[in-house]
């Protein structure tokens, strides 16, 4: 029997690719035999998707960190073998000292720190457009404070430091030498599991289908690192020579005629709009990885992506790149976009099997380093 501290603290709280690929470690530990998991989760901090009854099925035992002296403390009285954390950086405030047993701890991105490094600051204008600004930060406190105590835990021996990317485990090494003598191990997460149901909850993209009019997609616009604003400007000056449609999700205002603003989507809905999309734009500034491509290209759609970070290596060839810093580059990408779209359409195929073959593969050997 091997017992598994498992980090749910991940799992609150957000919806994001970390706190989707920690939920899928879980699911996957469930299923197997011979393992007593017990979770851990913080009472103080709110449940967004499944809720605390979920778990307390689900798992032999579930524990508030703020009822424990210590982690430490659970850890010997639950005899612990392996302690799993799904995203490092929501441990910045915990104490984990004398920890001792295997750990598996998940660095997906320093986005933060490259960030603050690169002096990129991005404010929201009152006209809601999205400005990058290169100006040297102030702040008392920096991103390196944060990671002065997680990096020390990493540097012990019984710490499996797994990232999520070749370009993650550059960032790392680049910040933070001091972990240069350790191994850190490059697993690509998961795709997560997008289940379609055959109608559509939101009115206004299920009314939008139903017109056959064909459409950009554009996601989390409402997230500031995911540059959107950038891309939406670029996009009105192209629907006006072209008449394109942008299907954006993340709310906010209609910003242009052929422009249809739409809140979050439920994962169904979300699938809906990737697999009856023209092609995916995608300017993020800060990617770990950057699941939204490839979910996009697993739907046979082809995808215009920044060329920053992890994306030229997950993409590679298949993607048409521009540099999200220069308004005109993205403009000329989407005209050439237009002209070469069977080309990227069939590298997006064969991009997406090479792909997620080897994330099946790296899932695999991410399980075994939890419960070997």
């Amino acid at each position: 029997m091997t017992n598994i501290l498992f980090d749910i603290i991940s799992i609150q709280g957000s919806i994001n690719g970390g706190a989707e690929f920690t939920f899928r470690v879980l699911e996957e530990l469930i299923t197997l035999k011979n393992i007593r998991i017990i979770g851990l989760y913080d009472s103080n901090i709110e449940f967004i998707e499944k809720d605390l009854d979920f778990y307390h099925q689900k798992l032999s035992n579930v524990i508030d960190i703020n009822q424990s002296e210590s982690i430490s403390h659970i850890i010997g009285q639950e005899q612990i073998d392996t302690f799993f954390i799904g995203i490092a950086q929501r441990y910045f405030e915990y104490n984990l000292e004398n920890i001792f047993c295997k750990t598996v701890i998940v660095i997906h991105d320093i986005g933060d720190i490259e960030t603050y490094d690169n002096k990129i600051s991005m404010l929201w204008k009152k006209e809601k457009r999205f400005q990058l600004k290169l100006f040297p930060q102030k702040a008392k406190k920096t991103p390196y404070d944060n990671y002065q105590k997680l990096i020390l835990f990493c540097e012990q021996p019984n710490v499996n430091i797994i990232t999520v990317s070749d370009y993650s485990q550059s960032s790392i090494l680049y910040y933070f030498p001091q972990l240069s003598s350790k191994k850190i191990d490059i697993l690509y997460p998961p795709m997560r599991k997008i289940t379609i149901e055959e109608s559509i909850e939101n009115d206004t993209l299920r009314n939008f289908l139903l017109t056959g009019r064909s459409y950009f997609l554009l996601l989390n616009i409402h997230r500031k690192d995911k540059n959107a604003q950038m891309a939406l400007e670029v996009f009105k000056r192209f629907a006006t020579e072209y008449d394109s449609n942008l299907v954006t999700t993340g709310g906010g205002e209609k910003l242009f005629p052929q422009h249809i603003n739409l809140p979050l989507l439920s994962p169904s809905d979300l699938g809906h709009a990737y697999k009856n999309a023209y092609a995916l734009i995608f300017p993020s500034l800060q990617e770990g990885f950057g699941y939204p491509p490839l979910e996009a290209m697993g739907y046979g759609v082809p995808v215009i992506s920044s060329n920053v970070c992890s994306m030229p290596i997950i993409l590679s060839n298949s993607a048409l790149m521009f540099s999200p810093f220069y308004k005109n580059d993205l403009f000329m990408k989407l005209k050439i976009f237009r002209k070469d779209y069977l080309f990227y359409k069939e590298q997006a195929n064969i991009r997406y099997g090479v792909i997620t073959q080897k994330q099946q593969s790296d899932f695999n050997t991410l399980i075994k380093k939890i419960i070997g």
